[in-house]
């Protein structure tokens, strides 16, 4: 939406080309780049998953190669996060429903 104003335009264009260009010089950012869209996708809350985090590695110039199996195990981890709170949070009410 602000991409179609012009200063937006060319101020996304910019840092866009800039990160890219980083990114693709130095080995160590492209390895912090697949840890970070890793870890956003881990964290379960709304607006960060799969599709989120897809959109983030699309920006970032990430190949499909590099960026699928990131997402992938994000997506796993956000669901064993949301199973062990789940489970807690069932055991928790089962022993107070028990010990009432």
């Amino acid at each position: 939406m602000l991409s179609k104003i012009k200063i937006f335009k060319v101020i996304i264009d910019w840092a866009t080309e800039k990160a890219t260009k980083k990114i693709a010089e130095s080995k160590k950012l492209q390895n912090a780049t697949i840890l970070g869209v890793y870890l956003f996708v881990a964290v379960p809350l709304p607006g960060t998953g799969a599709w989120t985090g897809s959109l983030i590695a699309n920006f970032l110039d990430l190949s499909p190669k590099k960026a699928i199996p990131p997402i992938v195990l994000g997506v796993f981890t956000a669901g064993i996060i949301i199973l062990a709170l789940t489970a807690a949070a069932n055991g928790g009410i089962n022993y107070l429903f028990t010990h009432m």
